[in-house]
């Protein structure tokens, strides 16, 4: 990939693939800019990686724009409280994930996210979660062919937590 990772394109390819304008507020921008300018610059990222690097921020913008449109559809989403959230921090190889995945199996006091919420938000779960879910599978599939070692210390799922 010779071009740069260019924050404007960026911005350009997920409105026309979200058929969507308002991103809401744009403070975004500058941020955006600095971390591709430093991964340009510092990560040392293949053609493969600067490839899956500008796909997966196309993907958050283009969940921006969604979630600005189900914000104005659905506006009751703005008054949803997140009490008392629960983050669960540590080392590599501390168990970590085996913590996350078992405070998840009680779903009644901890609301874990599967991985197909986090990747693609909108709309709400309950309009159209199949169609996401197949989505999330296929792109994790290319994520495992890239790095197939890393099931093995980190099961990822679209329907795991």
């Amino acid at each position: 990939m010779k071009q740069p990772l260019d924050t404007e394109l960026l911005i350009a390819a997920a409105r026309r693939r979200a058929r969507l304008e308002n991103f809401g507020d744009e403070t975004f921008r500058e941020p955006l800019r600095r971390l591709l300018a430093s991964c340009e610059s510092e990560a040392r990222l293949n053609t493969i990686g600067k490839l899956a690097l500008a796909e997966d921020i196309l993907q958050l913008l283009i969940n921006r724009l969604q979630i600005q449109r189900d914000s104005r559809i659905w506006p009751l989403i703005r008054d949803e409280a997140i009490v008392a959230p629960l983050f669960i921090i540590g080392l590599p190889r501390t168990g970590t994930t085996l913590l996350h995945g078992l405070l998840a199996q009680d779903y009644d006091t901890f609301c874990a996210p599967a991985t197909w919420e986090v990747m693609l938000p909108s709309p709400p779960p309950s309009f159209g979660q199949r169609g996401r879910i197949k989505r999330a599978e296929r792109r994790l599939g290319c994520f495992h062919l890239l790095a197939p070692e890393f099931q093995k210390i980190h099961p990822v799922s679209a329907d795991l937590p």
